[in-house]
C-alpha cells in the first residue's frame, strides 16, 4: 500500500508491531521488525516502478530480520538473511505485486487507494 500513498506507512508499521507482539523473540523483534517495516515502506513510497517496489522490503528485512535471527538464535547471518529474502520475495511477488496490479486496473480501488 505504500506504493500508492505514504499515509499507509503508520498502518503498516502498526500492523507489524501488533503481529510481532506474539513473536518468541520478544522486544527485539517488536522494535527492530517494526522499524524494518517502517523503513522499507518509506523507501517504497519513493519508488514509482511497481516491479521495483518490493526490493526495499526484501533487502531491508533480510538484513534486519536476518540480523535478529542470527543474533537471537545463533545461526549464520548469511543463511538467515537469505531465507528471509526468499520468504519476502515469494510473499511480495506472489501476493503483493498482483494486488498492486488489481488495484491499478480497478477504477474504484485505484481511486480509493490513491486519494
Amino acid at each position: 500500500m505504500a506504493y500508492f500513498t505514504p499515509s499507509a506507512i503508520p498502518g503498516l508499521a502498526l500492523g507489524c508491531l501488533l503481529s510481532n507482539l506474539s513473536s518468541p523473540l520478544g522486544l527485539v523483534d517488536i522494535i527492530f521488525g517494526t522499524a524494518a517495516t517502517a523503513i522499507s515502506a518509506y523507501i517504497a513510497t519513493k519508488i514509482k516502478n511497481k516491479f521495483l517496489v518490493p526490493l526495499p522490503y526484501i533487502i531491508i528485512n533480510s538484513l534486519i530480520i536476518g540480523g535478529i535471527l542470527s543474533y537471537m538464535l545463533h545461526v549464520n547471518f548469511a543463511v538467515a538473511a537469505l531465507w528471509v529474502s526468499v520468504g519476502q520475495a515469494l510473499a511480495i511477488y506472489i501476493l503483493g505485486l498482483p494486488i498492486i496490479i488489481i488495484i491499478e486496473k480497478n477504477k474504484y480501488l485505484n481511486n480509493f487507494f490513491t486519494k
